[in-house]
């Protein structure tokens, strides 16, 4: 055998025989299959289960204006980290509520949603109109609810008055909507969702 050739045996190392090659999908993969359902498993818990795309288990309708954006802030925390409880849950169903669909930008003056919020609104199962004598001022607030009802979904309207009463801070496109529809008052909302959400928002509880 030329020299050359013994040179180039030399540099390659024996793998050895078959048996002693480390088998395809060896530990990596299994570290890494587990990492990946860890995750996954995480952000079920924390956030729910994974809705279809672009679905929503709640859309927050607020006006964009303090103290209504902050407790809009925190109500949409809350419902997402929710845990519910064992008794009320199905078999096999999911420890929380899902996910929650609240627009962070003040829209534009036009005489129409935009096809983000239409859409958003389309896909949502419910709707929870943050009540207050501002949320009256809003078009926005009232063009939500009524494209929410358009949909066929009076049952599933959800008001939290946060100030005032009804009279001064229910927005007109709410007045009609069938009585089951349930309105909850700011404290008793606190209560519902568990002392564990100690942050609740207070600018506007003095009401």
């Amino acid at each position: 055998m030329p020299p050359s050739v013994h040179k180039i045996a030399a540099a390659v190392p024996d793998s050895g025989p078959p048996a002693q090659r480390p088998a395809v999908g060896g530990l990596r993969f299994r570290l890494g299959w587990l990492w990946s359902y860890c995750r996954n498993r995480f952000h079920r818990i924390l956030y729910g289960e994974n809705l279809k795309t672009g679905e929503f288990t709640v859309f927050i309708s607020y006006r964009h204006v303090e103290p209504d954006r902050r407790v809009a802030e925190w109500l949409h925390g809350a419902v997402e980290t929710f845990s519910i409880p064992r008794a009320l849950r199905p078999p096999g169903g999911s420890t929380r509520l899902g996910r929650v669909f609240r627009d962070e930008e003040e829209l534009s003056a036009s005489s129409n949603l935009p096809k983000e919020i239409e859409q958003a609104l389309n896909h949502s199962k419910w709707l929870i109109v943050i009540c207050s004598p501002r949320a009256v001022e809003s078009m926005w607030v009232s063009r939500e609810i009524e494209h929410f009802r358009q949909l066929g979904r009076d049952q599933q309207i959800l008001a939290l008055l946060i100030e005032g009463e009804p009279v001064s801070s229910f927005p007109a496109s709410l007045y009609d909507v069938p009585a089951r529809a349930a309105t909850a008052r700011y404290r008793s909302a606190r209560r519902a969702l568990g002392r564990r959400h100690a942050r609740w928002p207070r600018a506007a509880a003095a009401n």
